[in-house]
């Protein structure tokens, strides 16, 4: 009977260090060269309308907010602009504020096209085993995941009042007429590039917020947000698409250019924090276990070698659970500090390093444990 409930054991075990999965978006810099030909003719296009990007006390700060700054936000006033690069005010996402100030991401259709990359590899998952009541290095609260920045409601697009359908140019020599042309098309270029980056990566961020651990009303405010974005970002292909004056277009993709750079850096914040938290539960499991696996030595009744190397196949396990939540935290440190489109690639590479740790380390920690029920059952 003994033998039996331990061959179920195991077989729980197995089923439950299967499947940890890390799905989070790459380095932006992987795809910089996808569109490289429409950017350069773009020519900074996007950056003809920059203001100072800081719109003081024009934002919306009585949004929704889900308090991701961790403490770390100061500022009172999250402006979307984003300016020379330095705009600081998005507090880790948790204003959606609705300034319009026309500050420009001058990426160029650069920033946000990173594939997501998925690892699947062996982890902890859920088990049904006692709790660890003991110290646990790296255990933290529930994550709290920030909002999407809203969609420019009153920019310089579509609703500027410039007709949609107007002339590309009228009265001009031939050659200005080409020139005009010419940008009209590298404007729309870069709205389609950017557009299609943006539905792409909602969209995988709507399944990731779904298959989250999130409550089904954290779930509906995150998914009617991403919702809200994806229909602008139509709207904004529809208009861009049928616009031929070049003031037009260019104020489209201007707007397009720099919602998209500041939603990336929403989205990646977001799906870090969501892909840590499932991390996380990979290792309030793994912990269950071991209580539970220390308890089956000390019930086993071994001689004293044989309970001495399990033993210390526990503590090694434990050592990589440990670590595991560690470099979780690491990670989330550095997801919680993107807070805008300059700093989220540097922040995200870092935190994603740090989460392909805790991978690696879970790995670890099943190789220990596996070893130790072969001793164990095989003892018995």
């Amino acid at each position: 009977m003994k033998t039996r409930k331990m061959l179920m054991l195991a077989i729980m075990l197995t089923v439950l260090m299967a499947g940890i999965t890390i799905s989070v978006f790459a380095d932006a810099d992987t795809n910089k060269n996808a569109n490289k030909n429409s950017d350069k003719k773009a020519e900074n296009n996007s950056g003809k309308n920059s203001g100072n990007g800081n719109s003081n006390g024009n934002s919306n700060n009585n949004s929704n907010s889900n308090g991701n700054s961790n403490g770390n936000s100061n500022n009172n006033s999250n402006s979307n602009g984003i300016g020379n690069g330095n705009s600081n005010g998005n507090g880790n996402g948790n204003s959606n504020s609705n300034s319009t100030n026309n500050s420009n991401s001058n990426n160029n259709g650069n920033s946000g096209n990173g594939e997501l990359k998925t690892h699947s590899n062996n982890g902890a998952g859920n088990s049904s085993g006692q709790q660890n009541d003991k110290a646990q290095p790296g255990k933290s609260d529930k994550i709290k995941v920030g909002n999407l920045h809203k969609p420019v409601k009153n920019g310089t697009g579509s609703s500027a009042g410039v007709s949609a359908t107007a002339p590309v140019i009228s009265g001009m020599p031939a050659a200005d007429q080409k020139g005009q042309k010419e940008k009209v098309k590298a404007d729309k270029a870069l709205a389609d590039h950017k557009i299609k980056a943006s539905v792409k990566h909602l969209n995988i961020y709507i399944k990731l917020v779904s298959k989250s651990k999130l409550s089904d009303s954290e779930k509906a405010l995150l998914i009617s947000q991403a919702e809200e974005n994806l229909a602008w970002f139509m709207q904004m292909n529809q208009d861009v698409q049928t616009a031929t004056m070049p003031e037009l277009v260019h104020n489209i993709a201007t707007d397009v250019d720099m919602h998209s750079d500041i939603l990336e850096s929403d989205i990646k914040r977001n799906a870090g924090l969501l892909t840590s938290d499932s991390i996380d539960q990979k290792i309030a499991a793994a912990r269950d276990v071991s209580a539970l696996a220390e308890q089956k030595i000390a019930a086993a009744g071994l001689d004293a070698d044989t309970t001495l190397k399990l033993n210390r196949l526990l503590a090694d396990y434990n050592g990589h659970i440990d670590a595991a939540a560690q470099h979780t935290e690491a990670a989330k440190a550095n997801f919680n500090n993107i807070t805008s489109p300059v700093d989220s690639d540097h922040y995200y590479n870092a935190g994603y390093a740090e989460l392909q740790q805790a991978e690696k380390e879970l790995n670890l920690a099943y190789a220990d444990l596996k070893e130790l029920y072969r001793i164990l059952l095989g003892a018995r």
